[in-house]
């Protein structure tokens, strides 16, 4: 979501805004926080955890972080849509993460490498990484696709 650039303010609809150097952040009562760069809206993981139906039945988790297709095409960009990818020494994956950046956002849990797991598990980690570190995670490849 970039570096905040201004202090957490409301709107004039009550919403929680902060100003960031990639976008805007906006949290609204009732609603997970989302983000947008001004073209794209993000919506992100929720905090609290897994929520669950009036019947306390674990809910469907929403999608969070940046559409699939987003990952698909950055995907592109960095292994050729190769998800299984070892071309590279250091970077795995169809996202090409290394070791580091693996572990750090939970890709343990699923694998010992990148390349070892599922493209559904490399978004997750990904996704993970992105509210972080944001696109500059993907140096290149991100603003060849236009997420920058």
């Amino acid at each position: 979501m970039g570096t905040p650039v201004e202090v957490e303010h409301q709107n004039a609809d009550a919403d929680a805004v902060q100003r960031t150097t990639t976008g805007l952040a906006v949290w609204r009562k009732g609603e997970q926080p989302s983000f947008t760069d001004g073209w794209r809206t993000w919506r992100l993981e929720n905090p609290q955890g897994q929520q669950t139906t009036a019947s306390g039945q674990a809910a469907t988790p929403m999608a969070t972080g940046p559409p699939i297709g987003v990952w698909d095409r950055l995907a592109q960009c960095e292994s050729s849509g190769n998800w299984a990818s070892t071309s590279n020494p250091v970077y795995k994956g169809g996202l090409q993460m290394d070791r580091t950046f693996w572990a750090r956002y939970g890709g343990l849990n699923y694998a010992a490498a990148p390349n070892l797991a599922t493209r559904a598990q490399q978004i997750v980690v990904a996704t993970r990484g992105q509210a972080v570190q944001g696109w500059l995670a993907w140096p290149v490849c991100s603003r060849v696709v236009g997420l920058r």
